[in-house]
This record gives structure tokens, sequence and C-alpha cells, in this order.
């Protein structure tokens, strides 16, 4: 795109000096809006459209307004612009928003270049993370702008346009009030800029409805334990595509699976296809399928990679998931290439694996009179959870400025259809680059330094380690340390290469340190020559026995690089990294919990039991206490939450236990933690324990040990479901919690195997304890005492514990089991 296209792109007929940015165009991301915003201001500036003007109106502070006011302001530093926005707070969608996921070029993909993580702007710059992340970065460098042009860039909140008036020829009057509709005001502006997107997104009648960009309208975990919930996502757009992603996948990550689909081993062999099945889409235009062209092209090499079995093994149970799309077909155009790779991904590992999922298309309606009751084309449909993704009300955004949007669209519609390359994603001109950098150098503002920055952090930094003489020591190589390198579970914008020169076998304790760090740290790269590290890695997490599978960290080769170097104590660097990793884990733990016990509710939606209020307050009082003896007894942390990612005991290496631990479980650590300060209400002196077996148990006053508790969240036992197994392992505490055991626990299971059924392990039936144990998961009863309070949830375990036990006795009269 050249200057004269982003003028002709943006103006208005018969309005002169009113230019719209964006509202009208496809491939809408928040990178793309700022790109046109800057563009334009660059082109008007260069072309002297702007010459004799100083005042200029913005309507909307969102990416695309705040990057235009930015850019005014830049250029013509003597000018005085005000942002409009009918908000609390300017980038009043990504505030505060953590489950969605920005990135600048990830629309691009699979062409070249769309991985970076930076955007590159040389103003408003910003990299990859959470929504909430990107705009605090953003409002951070716009506000040391407004610091350098005092009075002259300031943003008006709460503050509705009601009219845009001509004067004259050459000039607009702004008319606006208080979204409270009082303070009527006005001011005269030399070009307004209508910055509004596409305004607030629709809903359904009086349907339940949460904004796309609200965490609560991210799809969570399913509702019920005792059936099916069924969810609805209706809308074929990018928003439609991601959320039936998030209603279909266990544990959503939007950053995890964007990564893990993009840097799938071969994933790049099938970049040209893709792209190829684009241009035909575009060729053919309205009505192209491209699930046949998928099947068709690239549908068995992704099978055969292994991939389409990943996303299989993924699919959450117990949930009925309808899509609906207005047209018959499933995927459309315009969408990401990434979107429609995922939901092709997603509808062909869901027929794999026996969980279909639905698709109906045609228009939507609410059933007025019946709550949870809809139609699409006739059929009636019966929702626990509806998601509509049907775009913005964009005519009811322009009401006020009618006249000129009836006279914006026609034109540019006749101009988008002239040219197909102004359909593609917009990039910064050369030019508009050249001008903003110019701008701010003149004006002697610090970006440069940013820019350094954004550029450095391109860069990964690297570490090497490699074998000593004399074990346990080993050469350290690299300019941070050991220590620092927890820096990278929170997902650090820099990505490292951690380059390994040793076997797993040969660093001791600190392989399973380093498996630890690399699985969960999704920007460090490991880079050995030495093969037998893939293969381990792989079987402490595509492989686990206690987790579905986790994703393997990406292996390189080694690089040769001159780095200082020290001689270190391996030993001592394991126990370093572990109790770092354990206390980051703790904090983690306690931030996302106390959310939860205090509000009901916290932004990752990882516990979704309703808690009765008196019993969360008495829960979190309980976990205070756990909390300050946990920090200051390491060992006792690290053994809690090592029990709690798996079923087995310690012994001698525990590596497999250790590497589960981390970011990538933190929802089911976080689920084991509240189950274990839920059922602590029927045993008051329960605490963590620091032997074997369990690692929790309950006392008398005087300390004496009443009985003992192992409270896990591992998916599986010894690699099978925890739902078959969890009656058949050799538990050795009276009581165990399995956060994952969404049924209730029942011994008739264990009459139906044979000891002998291949790969069940030391079951049991051969050597049941005495007592038998109580098996407490998070079934539709428990939650149902959960949601009523204390005295339910004692009654609950009682009952469970009289089931459990009068089962056991059975199996004893009839034979099945030696007592």
């Amino acid at each position: 795109m050249n200057e004269l296209d982003s003028i002709n792109g943006a103006e208005v007929p018969g309005w002169p000096s009113i230019y719209v940015i964006g509202s009208y165009d496809s491939r809408i991301t928040f990178y793309s809006q700022q790109v046109r915003g800057f563009n334009l201001a660059s082109a008007l500036v260069a072309n002297g459209i702007l010459r004799d003007k100083r005042r200029f109106a913005v309507i909307g502070a969102g990416a695309a307004g705040l990057s235009v006011a930015a850019g005014l302001s830049i250029l013509k530093p003597d000018c005085h612009v005000d942002v409009f926005e009918r908000e609390e707070h300017a980038l009043h969608l990504q505030r505060g928003c953590v489950q969605r996921n920005l990135h600048p070029h990830i629309y691009e993909w699979p062409r070249q270049g769309a991985l970076v993580r930076s955007a590159g702007l040389p103003f408003l710059n910003w990299s990859a993370g959470t929504a909430d992340s990107v705009a605090a970065e953003v409002m951070r460098q716009f506000g040391t702008l407004q610091a350098h042009r005092p009075n002259a860039l300031p943003i008006k909140v709460l503050r509705e346009v009601t009219a845009i008036e001509r004067i004259g020829t050459v000039a607009y009057r702004v008319r606006h009030q208080s979204v409270r509709g009082d303070d009527l005001s006005a001011a005269s502006y030399g070009a307004v800029f209508i910055a509004i997107g596409f305004g607030r997104e629709r809903q359904l009648g009086n349907a339940p409805w949460n904004s796309y960009w609200s965490d609560r309208g991210v799809p969570g975990a399913p509702r019920y334990a005792d059936r099916e919930t069924t969810i609805l996502v209706s809308g074929a757009g990018d928003g439609g595509l991601i959320d039936l992603c998030a209603a279909a996948l266990q544990d959503f990550d939007h950053t995890a699976l964007i990564e893990l689909v993009t840097t799938w081993p071969g994933i790049e062999e099938i970049s040209d296809e893709l792209l190829q099945i684009d241009l035909e889409a575009e060729q053919f235009g309205m009505g192209f399928d491209f699930l046949t062209a998928y099947d068709r092209f690239i549908g068995p090499r992704l099978r055969d990679d292994g991939l389409i079995g990943e996303i299989a093994g993924r699919l959450r149970n117990r949930v009925n998931i309808i899509f609906n799309t207005q047209r018959d077909e499933l995927l459309v155009q315009p969408t990401s290439a990434l979107n429609r790779l995922l939901v092709y991904l997603l509808f062909t590992a869901a027929d794999d694996a026996g969980l279909p999922i639905r698709h109906l298309a045609g228009a939507i309606s609410a059933d007025i009179a019946r709550q949870g009751f809809y139609s699409v084309s006739g059929t009636d449909l019966r929702v626990d959870e509806l998601f509509i993704r049907h775009g913005a009300a964009k005519l009811e955004a322009f009401r006020p400025f009618e006249d000129i949007r009836a006279a914006y669209e026609a034109n540019h519609v006749s101009w988008l259809a002239a040219d197909s390359k102004r359909h593609s994603p917009p990039h910064l001109t050369p030019s508009a680059a050249q001008e903003l950098d110019h701008g701010l150098a003149a004006a002697n503002f610090p970006v440069s330094r940013h820019l350094l920055a954004a550029a450095v952090q391109l860069q990964p930094q690297r570490v090497r380690i490699g074998l000593a003489d004399i074990p346990p020591s080993i050469v350290w190589s690299g300019g941070i340390r050991p220590i620092d390198l927890l820096g990278w579970w929170g997902n650090a914008d820099r990505a490292l290469n951690l380059e390994c020169g040793a076997k797993p076998t040969d660093l001791g304790s600190l392989g399973g340190a380093v498996a630890r760090l690399v699985i969960h740290a999704r920007q460090v790269r490991m880079e050995t020559d030495e093969r037998c590290w893939n293969e381990w890695l792989t079987s402490l997490t595509q492989r686990s026995p206690h987790a579905h599978s986790l994703p393997s960290p990406i292996i390189g080769t080694a690089v040769a690089a001159q780095m200082q170097s020290a001689i270190i104590n391996a030993d001592v660097v394991a126990a370093e990294l572990h109790a770092g990793m354990d206390i980051w884990t703790l904090d983690q733990v306690d931030e996302h919990l106390m959310t939860y016990l205090t509000t009901g509710s916290e932004a990752a939606n990882w516990v979704t039991w309703r808690i009765e209020p008196i019993l969360r307050s008495e829960m979190a009082r309980r976990w205070t206490a756990w909390r300050i003896r946990l920090r200051a007894d390491l060992a006792l942390l690290g053994r809690l939450l090592r029990l709690a990612a798996c079923t087995m005991e310690d012994d001698g290496d525990n590596t497999d236990r250790q590497v589960l631990v981390g970011p990538l479980r933190m929802a089911n650590i976080i689920r084991t933690i509240t189950l274990a300060l839920a059922t602590a209400e029927a045993w008051p002196n329960s605490s963590p324990r620091s032997v074997a077996p369990g690692n929790f148990d309950n006392r008398a006053e005087d300390g004496t040990e009443i009985s003992t508790i192992y409270a896990s969240g591992a998916d599986l036992i010894e690699g099978r479901s925890i739902t078959l197994m969890a009656t058949l392992h050799a538990w050795q505490t009276s009581f165990v919690l399995l956060s994952e055991l969404n049924a209730p626990a029942s011994f008739e299971q264990a009459g139906q195997l044979s000891l002998s059924d291949a790969g069940l392990g030391d079951m049991r039936m051969d050597a049941p304890p005495t007592p038998c144990n109580v098996i407490v998961g998070v079934d539709a009863s428990f939650q149902r005492a959960l949601g009523i309070g204390r005295q339910a949830v004692v009654a609950h375990i009682a009952a469970t514990e009289a089931r459990l036990r009068q089962q056991w006795q059975d199996q004893i009269d009839t034979g099945e089991v030696q007592a």
C-alpha cells in the first residue's frame, strides 16, 4: 500500500478532511489497525493535506485511534489532538484480558516472518503476549508521548460523540456529551478521524452473552460432572474459530496452541500447499470447500506426522459441541489460515476420537419463552453454554454519523474491489516508518532505546552446559546465572538457546532440573548433539505415565559460540533451580487460589466449581497457614507438589514427577490444592505431610496421626485412565483426593478386569490395605455439596466413605477379593 492508497481508502466523498480508519476493511487485527493509523497520518502530512490545520479530533481510543493520534502529534509537533473515547479507558477491550493472545504477524502464517514476535513499529511497539500486556505496553508509550506534548494530546474518556457538523468548507464542529447524557459540549477541528473500528459486538436478543475480550467469554471446562455440557459456538469468523478450539480442547491456552501447531515437526512442509489453497479460494470466491481441499492436500501429511493424533489427545470429554455458521461452508474467508487449520485439525481429530463436533448451518434464533433453547434453520437445540461471535453492530456504531457512513461505505467497497491486494493485511510503508523515525529523533524522544531493546530481544540469549573433568562439577557458559533461568518460566519475551554438551545421565540431578525448565518454558530452545535428550524428554512429556501428552521441547543441533565460562557444582545448581521453580509454582498457586477463594472466580478459569462464600472464606484462612509453612520448608513444598502431579510416592529418581510441576500443569495443581482445602473441613487438623505415605495427613489435637491423605491432580495412573485405575491402584493412604476424577469411584469395576490385564501394573486387589481407601473425586454430588457449604461437604465425604467401605466388604463377602 502506498501513500495515496492510505488516503484514498480512508477519505469520505463529499466530506473533505474526514477520514474513516479500518471500519470497512477486512483483516482487522490490533497490529493492522495500528499500521492503518500510522500510514494515514504520514501520508496526509507528507502530501501537505494538513498543512494549514492545527486541531484534530480522533473518535475512538483503540489501536487505530491511538496510532493516528500519535502519528499526527509526532509529525506535526505544533498540532493539538483530542481523542474521544466513550468507555472508561483507552484500549478498553484489551485491558484486563489475559485469556486472549495478541500476536502482530500470526495472521500471515504460514508466510515467512509470521512468527516474529515484535510488531516492529517505530512507536507504540509491542511483542506477542496477552491482550492485557500488549495494551499496557502501548499505553505506557502513549503516556510518554503525552508527557512530551503537555495538554496537546488528551484522551477524553467517558465522552460520546453525538454529531459532526460542517463549519463552512474547511472545518467541523464535533458535539459530545458524557455517557450519562449530560454535560453537552462542542469544539471545532480542521480534520476528524473516525476510528471506532467495528463498534460493539452483536448479541442474540436477551441470550446470555460475554464479550470476546472478556475472560469470562472464553469457553472453559465442562460445567457438569454427571452429564455432557452442550456448548454452542455461533460465528464463522476468527473469533468463532478460536472459541470453538477453546470449547473443544482441555486447558485451552491460545499461545501454547499456536506454538504447538506452528512449530510441529514437518509443519513447514505443508506451507506451500496452504498458501496454494488460499490462492484457489480467493479465485473461486464464496462457496469454496476448504475441508475437501485440506483433506486432499494436507490431511495425510498431518496424520502421518502425528499432529491430528496430538490434537485428539487434548480433546475435552463430557462436552457436546455444536458449531453454527450462517453459510453452508464450515470454513470461509476472510479468516486466518492458522485458525482455519486449527479447526480442520479439531474436526478431524474429533471424528477420529469418536467425539464428533456437530456443524449446523443457518440463522440462529433464541426461544424467548425458554432460556437456553435456540433454533437453527428449524432445528431446536437445548444449550448449556452459548458463545455468539457475529462480529460487531457496525450500523449502530455509526448512528451519530449516518450521512458520513452512507457516503463512505459504497465508495470504500469500490476501492477495495479495484485491487485484490487491498484485502491483504497492511504493512507500514517505508516512508511512514522513516518519517516517524525522523519526527521522534527531532523531538529527542527516547524511542531509539526502545527499538534497540526490541531488536536485541529478537536475538536469543545463550547458555551452554558442559562436563568438567571432575564430577559433579560442570562448565557453565553464558552471560546469565543459573538462577536467572527461572525468568523464562514467566514466558519471557526474549528467547533462550540452552546448549547442552552432555547426556542427561552425565549431569545427574541437573539433568532433571534442565528437563523441567525446558519442558515448561515456551521461549527456550534446547540445542544438543546428544540424541538421547530427545528420547528422554519425550518419555517425560508425550509418553508420561502421569499426564496427558505434554509438548516436547524444541531441540536443535548445537551451535558453537564464544562465551565466558565458569566451573560450578551441578548438584548445587540443580537444587537451586528446583527450589526456585517450586517457589515460583507456590506463588502462582497463591495468586490464582486467593483470587478464586475471595471472589469465587479467577481469570484463568482453572477452577469452575461454585463454592459457598463462607466455606471459601474458611478455605482461604486455612490456605494462608499452609502457604506460610510450605514457604518455610522447601522439602515439604517439593514433596507436596510432586505428589500433586502424579500418583507415585517418592523414590530414588523423582525426575518423571518433578518435571510435571510447572506452568503447563498449573491448572491441575491448583485444582488439587483447592480440593484438599475443601475436604479439610471434614478433617480440621489436616495439613501438608513431609513423609510417606501421602502428601497430607489428619491429626488429633495432641498431634497423634489419625489418617493419611494423598491429593493428586494426575490425569493418568500408570499410563491408564484415572477413572479406570482409581480403585485399582495400590494406594497406601487412608484417603485419596483426585481432582481430575469426575465420576464416583467404584470398586465394581475391579471385578470386570483380570489381574493379568496388560498394562494395569500393581493392582490392589491381590493385597488390599486394611481398612480400604476412601477415594474422593469431584463428581456432581461433591460439587453440589461445595455449593451448599461446610456441613454438606462433611456429609458427602462421610457418605462416600460408607459407600466405598460397603462395596469393599461386599466383594470380600462374595470372595472376589481376599481380606
